[in-house]
């Protein structure tokens, strides 16, 4: 998406519009895998939040049937560790139909979540008792520990 930021003025024909990158919002995504999926909404919310950059990833669908562990071998990586207590914008992990970690979603406080499940929009919800019992942990980035 972009956006116009500024027409120059001028008296002559040469006239220049410029435009710049719009981020798309957090919710209302539709789901396209490795495009907007539940990683690519916690890694555009952590870098234009707190300025936190994930580095560069590559997954395929369904990773998780096939053998693989995604999150697990690059939350470290990413600065993730896994934390006991659960605090605002932890990463909530969670094992959707699977026997692995599969999904993330951002806690918000308040029992709200924003997250992005395969075949919906992203959205932000109240954590029902269906996703308890799928939580797998809570994840905190490096960056966000709190001192004391």
């Amino acid at each position: 998406m972009l956006r116009l930021v500024g027409v120059s003025q001028g008296l002559g024909l040469h006239q220049r519009c410029v435009f710049a990158p719009v981020a798309p919002p957090y919710t209302g995504r539709p789901f396209i895998h490795q495009k907007w999926d539940c990683f690519t909404l916690l890694r555009d919310y952590y870098q234009r939040e707190f300025n936190i950059a994930m580095p560069p990833v590559t997954y395929f669908d369904e990773w998780w049937s096939k053998g693989e562990d995604f999150y697990m071998q690059h939350s470290g990586v990413a600065g993730f560790y896994p934390v006991t207590n659960l605090q605002k914008y932890d990463v909530i992990a969670f094992r959707l139909f699977s026997h692995v970690f599969n999904h993330s979603a951002i806690y918000l406080g308040d029992n709200k979540i924003l997250h992005h499940v395969g075949g919906k929009f992203s959205c932000i919800e109240e954590i029902r008792p269906a996703y308890v019992k799928m939580m797998y942990g809570y994840f905190r980035h490096k960056d966000m520990i709190k001192n004391g």
